[in-house]
């Protein structure tokens, strides 16, 4: 198998990345609407604000987007389970319809990094818990992750000001 570079020097430009994250994330999401995953996004949000705000940068900024669209696809690639997905939807992101909006490339993206990155969670807690009746029932906690957090690494990685700002 060949590894992630390989594949986007040999067969990718900008717009077919970006393409490819949205065609990941819908695989993922099994289609998740962008108004869904804009929502779910800010739900986890302290700040539900920044995460419009977050959107409109990537709208206005196409080399950022291109940026944390390759981050999504670094951190799916992670999972070697995912690399035969990953190759078939960069493969095909040329010859598919493509999403002509830029906020819904932007939302994918963004939804992309928090589902990747964090599974959409910070951290699980399984523990064993004594029942009333003498057995034993396995527990389990889950803190999803605060979006914010995650993204305000990314984009500190590349702070700039968007186009026109």
């Amino acid at each position: 198998m060949k590894d992630l570079t390989r594949i986007l020097t040999e067969s990718t430009d900008a717009d077919s990345i970006e393409q490819s994250v949205r065609y990941l994330v819908a695989e993922f999401t099994d289609d998740a609407d962008p108004a869904e995953m804009r929502q779910t996004l800010a739900s986890a949000a302290s700040d539900p604000a920044r995460i419009d705000e977050l959107i409109s940068r990537l709208t206005l900024d196409s080399t950022l987007l291109e940026e944390v669209s390759l981050a999504v696809l670094s951190e799916a690639w992670d999972d070697p389970s995912r690399h035969e997905q990953i190759s078939r939807i960069l493969a095909d992101a040329k010859t598919k319809l493509p999403v002509i909006e830029v906020s819904v490339l932007a939302i994918s993206a963004l939804y992309g990094i928090y589902l990747f990155r964090t599974g959409g969670k910070k951290r699980t807690t399984r523990y064993v818990k004594r029942d009333k009746d003498g057995g034993f029932t396995l527990k389990e906690e889950t803190e999803y992750a605060e979006p914010n957090s995650v993204f305000r690494t990314i984009l500190g990685i590349f702070d700039r000001q968007p186009p026109g700002a």
